[in-house]
């Protein structure tokens, strides 16, 4: 029987090597495509014997449209006026003929391969080639499944557009905004809108809006991947159908459940490689308040600094590895070594956080990672502070130093019962040895 064609497409290229990793896993059951975007994607693909399409390669024409977007001047211009109707209406227009570009890219693609089901980050972003997949599989009556590969909240989505006047309705917003946003107040998050007034009448026009912008499912998809049964409650009590809805753990819990298997073969070849003096780890994961334009530098610099120092009294006791958001060039802070003693690791976190005894974090998605192995975790709360975990009680958190340094002697002194948090995150379900399994029945009964 000939294998079934299906497509997967990451708007970030962050996330491409991710999903990547998870595509090969079902190489055996369907034939893989990837849609990607332009060669810097394509380095990521060419590493392996999966076939992809390139959209912005080779004799890539851009779009007018695109041209200016990417045109700084012009870009810079339209920013500039962007609060104004006139702003919202030209940006109303270059968009929609953006996406309605793509759109006509991505038919032919899904027709030509004969696609059966289209597998992208999210149904509530508005990446042009992600917006032309959805709107296109849609028309053509192709599934879309969207698998679970990061936590989407709305209090972090919140924060990133908190100050920004284009996201809210004022006495002193334009005629634009008045007339657009009081259609959807039902979306509103703190007085905020998710997206721009033009880009409401945009996505409302291609009928791919998500009617809760806020998380997954929302929108055009049809299958929505959840880690866990807390999961999947939140989703539903922020509007998403049940019925859109399946508990199959995040798509890192497949590596991340063969490291934790061989966790202890694992640790022993870190330590032997980073030369460790201690067999106890403690693993230290940094934010890229910088690197994201949330904080200045001299307050990252200060996070950074106050996260490493409490712990470094235990040094004699536990060797202590920092590991770097993706987006964190290893230049800028290898003088960590030196300074601490502490050791960068060259690993992606998921391929070795199973060894740790104990994970210093924010509120990143690689907590509940922990929380599942079994870690002692503690949050850091210095600068950003959301509740997403706060049904979780094998957590401790520190708002300060001096707060990291007492909770570190409570986490190394004394037991942590994690049966609780198993049972919110459904480990018995998510994290064994059939979860790959799981995602093949699942893509063979949306396909039927």
């Amino acid at each position: 029987m000939e294998k079934k064609t299906i497509v997967f497409y990451a708007y970030m290229t962050k996330r491409l090597e991710e999903l990547i990793d998870f595509a090969k896993y079902f190489e055996n059951d369907f034939k893989i495509l990837f849609l990607i975007k332009d060669d810097i994607d394509r380095v990521y693909l060419d590493k392996t014997n999966i076939d992809y399409v390139c959209l912005h390669c080779n004799n890539y024409v851009k779009p007018f449209s695109l041209k200016l977007l990417d045109n700084k001047y012009i870009a810079k211009f339209l920013n500039s006026i962007t609060h104004l109707s006139i702003g919202q209406y030209i940006k109303e227009k270059i968009y929609y003929s953006l996406y309605k570009t793509y759109s006509k890219m991505s038919e032919e693609i899904l027709i030509k391969y004969n696609i059966k089901l289209v597998i992208t980050l999210a149904d509530k972003n508005v990446n042009p080639i992600e917006i032309g997949l959805l709107k296109t599989a849609n028309i053509l009556n192709i599934p879309i499944f969207l698998p679970y590969i990061a936590s989407w909240n709305p209090e972090a989505n919140y924060q990133m557009i908190e100050n920004n006047r284009n996201y809210s309705l004022t006495s002193s917003s334009s005629l634009y905004q008045k007339l657009t946003f009081p259609k959807y107040n039902y979306q509103k998050y703190k007085e905020k809108y998710y997206y721009q007034a033009f880009l409401f009448n945009v996505l409302s026009r291609l009928k791919v809006l998500s009617h809760v912008p806020w998380l997954n499912g929302g929108g055009a998809s049809d299958i929505v991947a959840v880690s866990n049964k807390s999961s999947f409650d939140y989703h539903v009590n922020m509007g998403i159908k049940k019925d859109k809805l399946k508990i199959l753990g995040y798509i890192s819990y497949i590596p991340l459940y063969d490291i934790y298997k061989n966790k202890i073969t694992i640790k022993n070849k870190i330590i032997s490689k980073y030369k460790l003096s201690n067999s106890k780890i403690m693993i230290i994961s940094l934010s890229n308040w910088w690197e994201h334009n949330m904080a200045d530098a001299k307050t990252h610099w200060q996070i950074v600094s106050d996260t490493i120092e409490p712990l470094l009294k235990y040094k004699d006791k536990y060797s202590i590895l920092i590991s770097l958001h993706p987006s964190m060039q290893l230049d800028n802070y290898i003088f960590l070594e030196k300074k601490y003693g502490v050791t960068i690791l060259e690993e992606r976190l998921m391929n070795i956080l199973a060894i740790a005894d104990i994970y210093v974090a924010d509120f990143s998605s690689t907590v509940s990672w922990a929380i599942i192995c079994g870690i002692k975790t503690i949050i850091i709360n210095y600068f950003v502070s959301l509740d997403i975990y706060e049904q979780y009680t094998s957590i401790l958190y520190a708002k300060n130093k001096e707060e990291l340094s007492n909770q570190i002697k409570y986490l190394i002194n004394n037991d942590i019962s994690f049966e609780h948090d198993w049972n919110l995150l459904s480990r018995d379900k998510v994290f064994n040895n059939n979860i790959i399994q799981q995602y093949t029945n699942t893509f063979n009964e949306i396909i039927q």
